[in-house]
């Protein structure tokens, strides 16, 4: 950041703190490897400055059930690893029955690959009741790829389009009308203005994407809290904290639910848990 290009200096001179934790997802390296978050760094202060709160309704369950988050994001359920690990899924939290959906506003199916997502997200859009509309989103022969809508279903933006009005990345967004040229839309929620929010179709292209919001990858779920959470695991989980960024986005054991079965659908009682530990090492 720079003040009128007057300044060389990082920040212009200015102070900044930046935090986080390294529970999270990491960085993604294009093409790279384990190998290329060796180099990692970080700088951190001489105190460990916490704010702490203390609840009444601070409950046994609730603590345990952080615990075990924290022991997922930590690796430190099964040791000794090497960082691929593979752990009990609590039975609770175990869904057997292929048929159990979840759905609701506050409510997402997360996956670990674009791939699972889509197809979730194309299986929700045809339990929906209505007439599909499609919708080229480039004005490329090539590069075309139709989107498809139905009145009633729920989109996630990709990218800001009017922050004014709520319309930012994440946003989710109920469709109430398809036209040609236009599409109806009403925010689901943190917003107060209830009227419909026309979007021009070509703004759905390639300037602007968005998708069906039924299902989002775990990367995307990131830093959200969403209160219920159905974790889809097809497949293992191939990257850093994947299942603890997952499982970490709701607040209670009850409002998570964990399908996982293998290539033939049976289903598994066990998931793989990925924590590359070299990247603690320069904590």
């Amino acid at each position: 950041m720079r003040i009128d290009n007057r300044s060389n200096l990082i920040f212009d001179s200015k102070v900044i703190t930046f935090g986080g934790i390294f529970r999270k997802i990491l960085p993604i390296v294009p093409r790279g490897s384990r190998l290329d978050f060796n180099k990692c760094q970080v700088l951190n202060l001489t105190k460990n400055k916490c704010l702490q709160r203390v609840e009444n309704t601070t409950t046994l369950e609730l603590k345990n059930f952080s615990r075990w988050m924290l022991k997922i994001g930590n690796d430190k359920l099964f040791e000794p690893n090497d960082g691929f690990d593979e752990i009990d899924i609590p039975r609770e939290l175990l869904i057997t029955n292929f048929h159990d959906l979840i759905y609701a506003i506050s409510r997402a199916i997360l996956a670990s690959t674009i791939e699972t997502n889509e197809e979730i997200n194309e299986y929700m859009l045809s339990l929906i009741p209505g007439k599909e509309k499609e919708y080229l989103n480039s004005d490329s022969i090539e590069t075309s790829k139709p989107i498809k809508f139905k009145v009633g279903t729920q989109i996630m933006l990709l990218r800001n389009l009017d922050q004014s009005e709520g319309l930012c990345n994440g946003s989710h967004l109920v469709m109430t009308r398809l036209a040609n040229h236009v599409i109806g839309a009403k925010i689901m929620f943190g917003n107060t203005n209830e009227n419909e929010i026309k979007i021009p179709h070509i703004l759905l292209g390639d300037n602007f994407q968005s998708s069906l919001s039924y299902a989002m990858t775990i990367n995307k779920s990131q830093d959200q809290s969403l209160a219920f959470v159905g974790l889809y695991l097809p497949r293992p989980m191939f990257s850093h904290k994947q299942l603890y960024v997952a499982v970490s986005r709701v607040q209670r054991k009850q409002r998570l639910k964990i399908l996982i079965h293998d290539k033939e659908r049976k289903p598994l009682k066990s998931a793989t848990n990925v924590v590359f530990k070299e990247v603690f090492e320069n904590l």
